[in-house]
């Protein structure tokens, strides 16, 4: 498992819980905090030029965990589910590029969490029926692709929809979405699951990425939830998915990835190497 932190793609000007605004220097001040890897939040690839992007990371001495689709919402308003049809195709359009460039990146996960959308005017059994259909379809062309897709659970408060591990297995099973997997975030698995590490036991050949913060977005440093159990949870089963922090960016992105983010997880793990 690599330490990922997050971070815009130059065409992406939303705020995020990562680093944004300077591509290149934000790369070096990522790989001067200690991490492995970059969890790319992307925009729109056809705005970029992918082996640019690519070659930068790499001269960086890190590689690719993950493609976010956060600004695909947040700056451009799409969902795969929406009331509007437009919306929707423009959705499953940015996502196969999404998942093109995952593929030019080595295969990495893309992440759908709040992106998939929410219940609208289908109500929910009809808007998850929709969303399998488009799951199945984005899975089979990732496959092809040589990518996969990650589906992560939000609390309620966030998604009206797959707010549990096991909820998203479920949409993953009934798509018959080969090769989809799960992205945990710690963050709500606080607020959803029975308990945090219950998901990881029982659906650990499902768990694809990771998320971490603490409890409310804070740091792992606050250590109030058992954050290093997770850890040890995952080494335990095996997981290969790489870890990306997610959490409150105060005072900056560089004092948070720092000293909240490595030296907050060498705090949690007592110094031990997760590896």
């Amino acid at each position: 498992m690599k330490l990922a932190y997050a971070v815009t793609t130059p065409e992406a000007t939303s705020s995020v819980m990562g680093f944004s605004g300077n591509f290149e220097e934000d790369l070096k001040k990522i790989k001067e905090c200690g991490y492995d890897a970059v969890e790319l939040l992307v925009r729109d690839p056809k705005e970029f030029d992918a082996d640019y992007i690519l070659d930068c990371i790499k001269k960086n001495g890190l590689s690719v965990a993950a493609i976010g689709t956060n600004p695909c919402f947040n700056v451009d308003g799409l969902f795969l589910i929406s009331d509007d049809e437009e919306v929707m195709e423009k959705a499953m359009e940015r996502t196969k590029s999404l998942i093109d460039f995952a593929a030019k990146a080595g295969g990495v996960p893309v992440g759908i969490g709040k992106y998939r959308g929410f219940t609208g005017k289908y109500g929910k059994e009809k808007m998850l029926e929709m969303f399998e259909a488009k799951l199945k379809e984005l899975s089979d062309y990732a496959k092809e692709k040589g990518a996969f897709i990650v589906v992560e659970p939000h609390h309620s408060g966030s998604v009206d929809n797959i707010n549990t591990v096991g909820e998203a297995v479920e949409i993953i099973k009934k798509a018959g979405a080969d090769g989809t997997k799960v992205l945990y975030d710690f963050y709500h698995g606080d607020v959803s699951e029975e308990t945090l590490l219950k998901p990881i036991y029982d659906y650990a050949d499902y768990i694809g990425f990771i998320h971490c913060s603490d409890r409310n977005r804070k740091n792992p440093a606050e250590k109030i939830i058992d954050i290093k159990g997770c850890f040890d949870a995952l080494k335990e089963v095996g997981c290969k998915g790489d870890i990306s922090m997610e959490f409150d960016q105060t005072p900056n992105s560089y004092e948070a990835a720092k000293n909240n983010g490595i030296e907050g997880v060498k705090l949690v793990m007592l110094e031990k190497k997760i590896d």
